[in-house]
């Protein structure tokens, strides 16, 4: 019976969204910090590549469709807030500058996306990353997700990664 809120239609466009959605994530990455160089056609094809694996991958196709509504929501949120901000009187200038200022708010919405990313490699590949697959789904399993060796191993090199990144940003600075 069809429904107003019947949206199986939208799954014969998922691999199409998911395409455009990775295009272009991927090409103002590429733009951003020009890893290939000045060339935009360069940066294009690279990021065309990178769609269409994402496509003809299954799980990296479930994983953008998993992330997807969750970073939406979380970027909606902090459209909002600058909005609320905005209304209450403050100008983009404010704004920007007190980002500058206090780099943890950066930090933490950068945490909330790995933390997003992680739930989202939890649900597509429960066992390949360390994750204990049991039917209960209660939070038991907590202590032996953080403690995984698996888990630890990605923190110690992404701190030891942030430590290097600071040293050497500092460093040029006299």
């Amino acid at each position: 019976m069809a429904t107003v809120f019947d949206l199986n239609l939208l799954d014969f466009f998922v691999p199409l969204l998911v395409l455009i959605f990775v295009f272009v994530i991927f090409y103002a990455i590429f733009e951003k910090i020009k890893l290939f160089g000045e060339e935009k056609g360069t940066h294009a094809l690279i990021a065309i590549i990178f769609a269409l694996l994402f496509i003809l991958v299954k799980p990296l196709r479930e994983l953008i469709t998993n992330l997807t509504p969750w970073l939406v929501i979380l970027f909606f949120l902090i459209f909002i807030i600058l909005m609320a901000v905005m209304m209450l009187g403050f100008k983009e200038s404010d704004i920007t500058k007190y980002l500058m200022d206090n780099p943890s708010i950066t930090t933490t919405v950068i945490v909330i996306v790995i933390i997003i990313f992680l739930l989202g490699l939890k649900t597509v590949f429960p066992e390949s990353i360390g994750f204990p697959s049991g039917e209960n789904g209660e939070f038991g399993d907590i202590r032996r997700i953080i403690f995984n060796p698996k888990i630890l191993g990605f923190f110690l090199v992404f701190i030891i990664a942030y430590f290097i990144m600071r040293a050497v940003g500092y460093s040029s600075k006299k």
